[in-house]
């Protein structure tokens, strides 16, 4: 038969100490208690035994140095990393001078875990159209608290083009940018059939079902997702209650930059700042983590947030209580990923968890590099000795002919049979920077180059050693 124990706001309760695991504590503390097993003792403070939930659940309110997967008796405490101190110890209830051959009524709450969500698998980048962006995560919880799950997109970025074609951001824009929303999966409460523990969604190749902005499809044809609106967050949502279905968490992009000097590459601490807003959660989000990973997906640094801080939505990752070291960031170790996961506690029927992070798209996916330099003279005669300028006077007009010049240099590159045409190869090209004359027009010049470069399919990498057409460098990813 199992125990009934008194209401937890009568139990005393004791401070764990740190280095010690879980197991360790209960036997130290057992005779102060009556919970016969740390089963019994996890059960009575989180309302679960089972390893995963017992570990988060120890993680986020006392603080983990150690999680030893599969077996939470052997994890180890750190209380400077959770959020209270102390563990509550179950006094069995008992109750004197119950008469005989008669019935009593004794009303009981059974305690349930909280829900709780998280991505464990997200594609770094895709190529929209031709690759499938691949979404994992997994659930935590019981069915009684959640049974729905939904997944969103946003455009981290929102663009609109007004009448003259160009693209503008109105400063105004609160609500996430969706491209994309799904329902993967309803459970059953009345059949008893929950959702899937854990779920792989492999069948999203970047699809835009955006209502307004530059993402929105037009007429007939399928919409994509590109750079401009990048990158994009994936949330998830686990929830019971129709009323949480908007709840979402806005994710700011996270992009760590090192900046160069002479003494090498120096990190740029104004980046370690993450930034987040929660949105139509109706007060429930209650704990959460905070998780970078690195650009082999593992897990590098994580942190509790409390309710005050998830609603700041902000971390500073070099100054917080918990901080992550600047001797562990490193620039090989590119791109880190944020991802920020929040849910509601065990006291909260209708439960609530999110989860987001992002993932981004490139445009292309090359193999190759082939560098192909232009020997773009600038055209001069001597004049008394003086070597002068033959181009036009009027730097506009100059600075066009220059760009033909090299739009008809690129025509030729491309005709040229030892030039790449596969989609794998990158061709970069470069011209001398002694084709201007003044310094005004060389800044005119640069700009209207690189547009130049972009409309027709290539990208000017500026200055460059001068390679044979023939030249093709091998890259990496």
């Amino acid at each position: 038969m199992t125990k009934v124990f008194l209401k937890r706001e009568d139990a005393p309760s004791r401070e764990v100490r740190d280095g010690e695991t879980f197991e360790a504590f209960f036997n130290r503390t057992k005779a102060d208690g009556d919970a016969d097993t740390w089963e019994e003792l996890a059960i009575y403070n989180w309302g679960t035994k089972e390893p995963k939930e017992v570990n988060r659940a120890m993680l986020e309110n006392i603080g983990l140095s150690f999680i030893k997967d599969g077996a939470p008796n052997l994890s180890t405490f750190d209380r400077s990393r959770g959020l209270r101190k102390e563990i509550l110890l179950p006094k069995a209830w008992t109750k004197d001078g119950l008469a005989l051959e008669k019935t009593h009524t004794i009303k009981i709450r059974k305690r349930l875990p909280a829900p709780a969500v998280s991505i464990t698998k997200l594609s770094q980048w895709f190529v929209p159209e031709d690759e499938t962006c691949t979404i994992e995560y997994s659930l935590e919880g019981v069915l009684a608290r959640a049974h729905k799950v939904d997944y969103e997109i946003h455009g981290a970025k929102y663009y609109e083009r007004n009448k003259g074609g160009e693209l503008v951001s109105p400063s105004d824009k609160e609500k996430p940018y969706i491209v994309l929303e799904k329902s993967t999966f309803i459970g059953d409460p009345t059949q008893y059939v929950p959702p899937p523990p854990d779920l792989t969604i492999i069948n999203w190749k970047g699809e835009s079902e955006a209502t307004s902005g530059v993402l929105k499809p037009g007429g007939s044809a399928t919409a994509y997702i590109n750079a401009v609106c990048a990158p994009y967050p994936v949330v998830i949502r686990y929830y019971k209650d129709d009323k949480d279905a908007k709840a979402t968490i806005i994710l700011e992009p996270f992009f760590l930059c090192w900046k160069r000097t002479s003494s090498g590459a120096v990190l740029d601490k104004s980046k370690l700042v993450v930034r987040w807003k929660i949105k139509d959660d109706n007060s429930k989000l209650k704990v959460g983590q905070l998780h970078v990973w690195d650009k082999d997906d593992k897990l590098v640094f994580r942190a509790v947030l409390s309710k005050e801080k998830l609603k700041e939505g902000k971390y500073d990752l070099l100054t917080e209580p918990v901080k992550w070291k600047e001797s562990e960031i490193h620039e090989d170790q590119m791109p880190y990923r944020v991802q920020i996961q929040a849910h509601s506690d065990m006291d909260e029927d209708n439960g609530l968890a999110l989860a987001v992070m992002h993932t981004e798209v490139r445009t292309f996916k090359y193999e190759w590099v082939q560098c192909i330099a232009f020997d773009i003279k600038p055209g001069t005669k001597s004049v008394k000795g003086v070597r002068t300028y033959l181009g036009d006077k009027n730097d506009d007009a100059d600075i066009n002919n220059r760009c033909e010049i090299l739009k008809d240099a690129i025509k030729v590159a491309y005709a040229e049979p030892s030039v790449e045409r596969r989609n794998s190869t990158f061709a970069g090209h470069a011209a001398h920077t002694n084709w201007k004359r003044s310094r005004e027009s060389s800044t005119s010049c640069e700009w209207k180059r690189t547009s130049l470069s972009m409309q027709t399919g290539y990208f000017s990498l500026g200055l460059l050693s001068a390679f044979s057409s023939t030249k093709r460098t091998r890259v990496q990813g």
